[in-house]
């Protein structure tokens, strides 16, 4: 065998054992003990109850999640991926277990991006902290839609690559797509649309690239552009008033130096491992290996794309006046994470000594900030299974009614959702129970019709009560709320 042959077959061997271990470290950090730390509140199991009832009713889900900041809905990509999830997955836990699995093959995806644009030591490095990233850990027993706009930035990363590599009008045609599918499922990834502006104007003189730009971009929102032309384009409008007059509410003012100096490096600091000052460091890193690599950046044509786009959305962000959450920058993690990566690669290009000896180091304290995460037990699953459990004792029954005065959804959705998941509701004939919280405790059953009292919880036997002061809560209530921006 050429000595060239055996040498590549031998590195080939190297990537697959590192890129194992990666991934099964991956998996280990997201999956152990996923049951005792997976988000089960109210608004996780809201949104399954509604893709349930549309599956079973053969309802149109046009639409995603309605908007807490203003009177608009998001894109349906999230729910469809939800109802994925429950037509492959037996089990109540369905959608955080593909969550889940998505976030564990992430460093697959940014190795390859890695590979793409430098080579595999750059790919390493990449999967290496997308793996380790403990915002990223945090967030994988959660699935939310904020959630989803990390994991289709990351695709979108990975597709620009490809068309830099070797531009052909698929891959135009995937990038244009995959970017403007980012932004659905919530518009914090609007910024997003930055790189296909670039991208754009670098295909001026092509006018069948910049029709395929704008045809890919659309595609992404048909199903809501679809849901549009036939209720008189509401989700337009509703969408248009937000960003031209709904978002003063919310102001927050902020200065240019508190955003520079204080926002973006703790954001950057909090994503890789949960510490802010951490942040400092990391931008430091950044500078030197922006110092290091500057006669080079010019034909760094991701890099620069990244750059450029992440500048102009700090721009865009200094003037967007809504709130400022953590979960409403969930986009940035995909950026913090290409960036941390390049900084040690471009270190570690300079002197492998300083870079080995650094990202050692990084590795050994993004371990040590993930361990409390992967042991805590901090779901509020086992809570709810076992208000089930006392609810399905105390009354011997197997089909309930739901009834809440004033009950909070964070116990009425998941338990709710229990139920309807074990086809364990029936809101004509079925025993009726509830959710009861008003000031004025006497206006509640009295404490003998208590089925379960946990925590704060308290589930109450309705079944000899008057119900006319409760609202009914069934499946196809929950399913309009989807539509609660809109008059239809």
């Amino acid at each position: 065998m050429p000595k060239s042959g055996k040498n590549n077959r031998v590195n080939a061997n190297k990537t697959l054992l590192f890129l194992a271990i990666i991934l099964v470290t991956s998996f280990f950090l997201r999956f152990y003990h996923l049951k005792d730390h997976f988000v089960f509140n109210q608004d996780q199991a809201r949104d399954t109850i509604m893709v349930m009832y549309a599956l079973k009713n053969n309802q149109p889900l046009l639409l995603g999640s309605a908007a807490s900041a203003g009177p608009f809905n998001f894109g349906p990509i999230y729910h469809w991926l939800i109802g994925f999830s429950k037509i492959i997955i037996p089990g109540f836990m369905a959608p955080w277990l593909v969550f889940a699995f998505i976030s564990s093959l992430l460093p697959l995806l940014y190795y390859y991006l890695g590979k793409n644009i430098k080579d595999s030591l750059f790919g390493y490095i990449l999967a290496l902290i997308s793996c380790l990233s403990v915002l990223a850990v945090k967030n994988a027993p959660d699935m939310l839609n904020t959630i989803l706009v990390f994991y289709l930035t990351s695709l979108s990363f990975l597709f620009l690559s490809i068309y830099l590599k070797k531009p052909s009008s698929l891959r135009l045609f995937f990038l244009a797509f995959f970017i403007s599918l980012a932004t659905t499922p919530h518009f914090q990834a609007l910024g997003l649309f930055s790189i296909s502006l670039i991208i754009a104007i670098y295909n001026l003189k092509k006018p069948k690239n910049l029709l395929i730009i704008i045809f890919a971009s659309l595609l992404a929102y048909l199903p809501n552009l679809i849901f549009d032309l036939n209720h008189h384009f509401v989700w337009l409008k509703s969408v248009f008033t937000y960003y031209t007059t709904g978002q003063s509410q919310y102001y927050y003012p902020v200065r240019w130096l508190t955003d520079i100096f204080v926002f973006w490096p703790q954001l950057w600091g909090k994503t890789i491992s949960l510490s802010n000052y951490f942040g400092y460091f990391l931008c430091f890193l950044f500078i030197i290996a922006l110092l290091l690599n500057l006669k080079k950046i010019k034909t760094d044509k991701v890099f620069t794309i990244l750059i450029v786009s992440f500048l102009i959305q700090i721009i865009l962000i200094r003037y967007y006046q809504g709130p400022r959450s953590e979960e409403y920058f969930f986009t940035f993690i995909a950026y913090f994470i290409f960036l941390t990566a390049w900084s040690f690669y471009q270190i570690l290009r300079q002197n492998i000594i300083i870079g080995k000896t650094l990202l050692s180091l990084l590795v050994i304290f993004l371990v040590y900030q993930n361990y409390p995460l992967i042991i805590q037990k901090n779901s509020q699953a086992p809570l709810i299974l076992d208000i089930k459990q006392d609810i399905e004792i105390k009354t011997g029954q197997n089909q309930f009614a739901f009834y809440t005065k004033s009950g909070s959804n964070m116990i009425n959705m998941p338990l709710f959702y229990l139920f309807y998941d074990n086809h364990q509701i029936d809101d004509s004939n079925g025993y009726k129970i509830g959710t009861c919280k008003i000031e004025a405790i006497n206006t509640c059953p009295q404490t003998n019709h208590i089925l379960s009292q946990r925590q704060n919880y308290i589930i109450y036997d309705l079944s000899d009560q008057d119900l006319s002061s409760y609202q009914p809560i069934t499946a196809k209530i929950i399913y309009n709320w989807l539509y609660t921006n809109y008059q239809l």
